[in-house]
């Protein structure tokens, strides 16, 4: 009797940190013994249709894999998603931050799939005021949205008006006018390099966008000037969180930012909206 042994091992270590500057490894082990398994498939005469496709089956999986892992690629498992970006444009933002910050835009969108039926984005720019970059489901393709996102001009105010963007992205960005879709996903992503000019107005509004609109939100504070309680005040999850050093630093999360965000699959469950709650989200 013939006796195939097929040793397979697949290892995957996602660890991170919440301090920061946010660590991840993404560590992939995988032993396959395609070799034996082909030799073995051809001694027979004919060879044997189920050897075959189990070898070209797991070779396909295996390049996958590797694709998904190394960045390439993140499709939530085929989920769509409207995901909006609210991006700081205040006077504390010199042009080279600021380029840096749309390059982290641009590198985390390239690991979705961009197209009308799975991952649509949306960016606005927010300082003393709001201003509307594009909507989402306008650029259709992953190369349209790219090269959009190069083309944002940094346009400086005075202020740092987070509640205004966020209640911006909720009011005017994640409607069925503005390309917003009803029965996906809703993805908010609050980026700043400071504290808010209004700390509780800013817990006010991001808790609607949770709980009004079913926005999951998600904070992302660079440098030392943030307040990592307002943060979470905004993500009202502590996952949903981060802060780096820098906006050089800004590429050590992407990877992380992308995986939590395909995390984010169900909309926020619905809790009234008291004064005691949004202390709670600036003091816990």
């Amino acid at each position: 009797m013939l006796s195939l042994s097929l040793s397979l091992s697949l290892s995957l270590s996602l660890s991170h940190t919440h301090t920061h500057t946010h660590t991840h490894t993404l560590s992939l082990s995988l032993t396959l013994s395609l070799s034996v398994l082909s030799f073995y498939c051809h001694s027979f005469s004919p060879p044997l249709p189920s050897l075959l496709s189990l070898s070209l089956s797991l070779s396909l999986s295996l390049s996958r894999i590797i694709s998904v892992f190394s960045g390439e690629e993140y499709y939530c498992g085929g989920k769509p998603a409207d995901i909006v970006f609210i991006l700081d444009a205040s006077a504390s933002i010199w042009g080279p931050d600021f380029r840096k910050q749309t390059k982290f835009v641009e590198d985390v969108i390239s690991m979705f799939q961009i197209s009308p039926q799975m991952t649509q984005v949306g960016i606005a720019t927010y300082s003393s005021d709001v201003a509307l970059e594009f909507p989402l489901g306008k650029f259709k393709n992953k190369d349209s949205l790219v090269s959009a996102i190069r083309n944002i001009v940094h346009m400086p105010g005075y202020a740092t008006n987070t509640a205004l963007g966020i209640e911006y992205m909720r009011y005017q960005m994640f409607t069925p006018e503005q390309g917003a879709r009803d029965d996906v996903v809703r993805v908010g992503i609050v980026m700043t390099d400071g504290k808010s000019t209004s700390i509780l107005r800013t817990l006010y509004e991001a808790n609607r966008a949770r709980r009004i609109a079913h926005i999951n939100l998600f904070a992302i504070g660079i440098g030392d000037g943030v307040n990592k309680r307002e943060l979470r005040g905004i993500a009202g999850n502590r996952n949903y969180a981060f802060t780096v050093d820098n906006y050089s630093a800004l590429d050590s999360m992407k990877e992380l930012l992308a995986i939590e965000t395909c995390k984010a699959t169900d909309p926020p469950t619905r809790k009234t909206t008291t004064r005691k709650n949004l202390l709670n989200f600036f003091f816990f």
